[in-house]
């Protein structure tokens, strides 16, 4: 096939087989022109057409192509094909972090809980990209925060994993006035290794420190231990951080009175170092040590293929 400057299809059309439009409408859907895909279809391509495991919609949807993906919309495109990697147009839409056309496919009947071949559904593709936007849209339209992928993880441990503290703000954020305990039930999910949302961000020291201090205030279980007997490895800084939070916190409610608020957190922090000082020189502390390995999630290929 064969276009022109203007985006037409030559005279030669009538000699063209109807596979080869097809395959331009396919490559030309990602960063192509209205004009160009009007007269690929008036032309006879087909909008629903597949070659080498992707479509049109998919394309449109991976680039952000809005003027596209409504034109082959309203030419019957399908808002839930699947890809040769089991993705609907969604999920590329979403990883790409393309808002708007994540908005229309969802308007347009798209399935917010659909999984691909690994498992994951597009809010694990939102919690990858940090998508901050489209994680308040998913969780508008019910999206289930409790499907897990195929290693057992939630959209969480993804979060977690890629230190998008936002993400996980917005998602466990209580912005239906109930304590939002759906949402909050995954904050201690164990993937199929045991393995919870702290445990992988306590894995990433290097970007994801905020979001140990971040789950910690959020009330996640430090006590959980992953399938080998391990717990989330929280170091001292981090620990009295997230205690210092909470007394901050207990300030704002009144539980403690803001005239002593910096003294009180500041001999809280004193106090632990302190102890925790002294403590490191003694067989208790050595002993207790000794009882647990502490967790360190392998950064594996299969865990890579996931995403």
């Amino acid at each position: 096939v064969v276009l022109n400057e203007s985006g037409t299809i030559q005279s030669m059309r009538h000699s063209v087989k109807v596979d080869d439009r097809d395959i331009l409408l396919i490559r030309k859907s990602r960063t192509g022109s209205l004009r160009v895909i009007q007269n690929l279809i008036d032309s006879g391509a087909d909008p629903n057409c597949e070659y080498a495991g992707s479509s049109p919609i998919h394309e449109a949807c991976a680039g952000g192509n809005l003027d596209v993906l409504m034109r082959l919309l309203s030419y019957g495109a399908d808002v839930n094909k699947v890809d040769k990697s089991g993705k609907r147009p969604l999920h590329h839409a979403v990883l790409s972090g393309h808002l708007k056309v994540s908005q229309q496919l969802i308007d347009h009947g798209a399935s917010v809980n659909a999984q691909d071949n690994y498992g994951n559904t597009v809010l694990h593709q939102a919690s990858r990209a940090g998508s901050e936007a489209i994680v308040r849209v998913l969780k508008s339209n019910h999206a289930d925060p409790d499907i897990r992928n195929h290693a057992g993880e939630t959209f969480l441990h993804t979060a977690a994993r890629l230190g998008h503290c936002r993400v996980i703000q917005i998602a466990l954020e209580d912005s239906d006035g109930n304590g939002n305990a759906r949402w909050r039930g995954v904050l201690d999910s164990q993937n199929l290794m045991g393995q919870t949302p702290l445990m992988h961000a306590c894995s990433r020291p290097h970007h994801a420190k905020n979001c140990v201090k971040l789950l910690i205030e959020l009330g996640a279980n430090m006590d959980i231990k992953d399938n080998e007997g391990r717990l989330a490895k929280l170091d001292e800084q981090e620990y009295l951080i997230g205690r210092s939070s909470s007394l901050i916190s207990e300030v704002s409610s009144g539980k403690v009175h803001e005239s002593v608020s910096m003294d009180v957190v500041d001999s809280e922090i004193s106090r632990k170092t302190s102890r925790f000082k002294r403590t490191q020189s003694t067989q208790k502390s050595v002993r207790s040590l000794k009882s647990f390995t502490p967790f360190r999630a392998p950064f594996s290929s299969k865990s890579d293929v996931l995403y």
